[in-house]
């Protein structure tokens, strides 16, 4: 079976790491049937930026199911705008406190 995978353009790695911190979370707090990753994919050619892709985790002793992943889609597109603003402003304030820079 082949699993479901969104391609998309990230402008800063930042954001990657945002959303993989929020997938992460979202799984451990059970809002998620599966663990879900983001790779660098590979795109056209003469396509000179960088495409990843958002999949989740097949794990070895667990086959995921289409059935199963469909609520993760809909609780990950949930959750999204959550993530990347909470997520970016933990960053912000780790990165610009008196311990950062």
């Amino acid at each position: 079976m082949k699993l479901p995978t969104v391609w998309f353009y990230c402008g800063a790695v930042a954001h990657l790491r945002i959303l993989a911190d929020g997938l992460n979370a979202l799984f451990h707090a059970r809002r998620l049937n599966a663990p879900w990753r983001i790779t660098v994919t590979f795109s056209d050619a003469d396509n000179p930026r960088t495409t990843f892709a958002l999949e989740p985790v097949q794990q070895s002793n667990q086959l995921a199911t289409l059935p199963a992943l469909q609520p993760d889609a809909d609780e990950i597109a949930r959750a999204l705008d959550g993530i990347m603003r909470h997520g970016a402003i933990y960053l912000l304030v780790s990165t610009d406190g008196p311990s950062g820079r």
